[in-house]
């Protein structure tokens, strides 16, 4: 038991500890490494790269392909599974990340995709979506931020889908 709360608090400083930053429009490699840091965000690159066959510019100009071929990519890269926004609380329950490319706004208005990783929650009542805060790891700050789970809701996604993480940085 006390082996088992040691690794549950091992999991906890994780997910509170800074990750990397990324470098340029690297969010999804950056998220994949803090996943999977067994690998470096220049060899996920370079794995993308191979994927699409094609060397790819993506520290300038973000990695240039469809949604499936993303999809297709991760699915080749880390365990996944499909994640609708009823499972995401359930996900992460299961010992589960959740990777989800984000719709944004700059300051300037310019349209933008974002990768983040959900690695957790805080509720005082899963039922109601306004009083759950959503943790995620933002690879722009290199830290985890929350969410308002309503606002994550309603906010414009590509896709979430859940991945296993190396060790588990979900907690409820």
């Amino acid at each position: 038991m006390k082996k088992y709360i040691m690794i549950l608090l091992f999991a906890i400083a994780a997910l509170n500890s800074k990750g990397q930053k990324q470098e340029g429009q690297t969010c999804l490699f950056t998220v994949l490494h803090r996943v999977d840091p067994s690998r470096t965000v220049k060899q996920y690159v370079t794995a993308f790269n191979t994927f699409v066959g094609e060397k790819q510019d993506v520290y300038e100009n973000g990695p240039v392909a469809s949604i499936q071929t993303l999809l297709g990519f991760i699915g080749s890269q880390v365990d996944t599974i499909s994640v609708t926004h009823m499972g995401l609380i359930n996900a992460l329950d299961s010992g589960y990340a959740v990777m989800s490319s984000i719709h944004f706004q700059d300051e300037q208005g310019n349209n933008l995709e974002h990768e983040i990783l959900i690695t957790g929650y805080r509720s005082k009542d899963k039922a109601n979506a306004r009083l759950t805060d959503l943790l995620f790891y933002d690879p722009n700050s290199g830290r985890t931020e929350k969410m308002n789970m309503q606002d994550f809701l309603t906010t414009s996604q590509l896709y979430s889908i859940a991945v296993k993480s190396k060790p588990s940085l979900c907690h409820s």
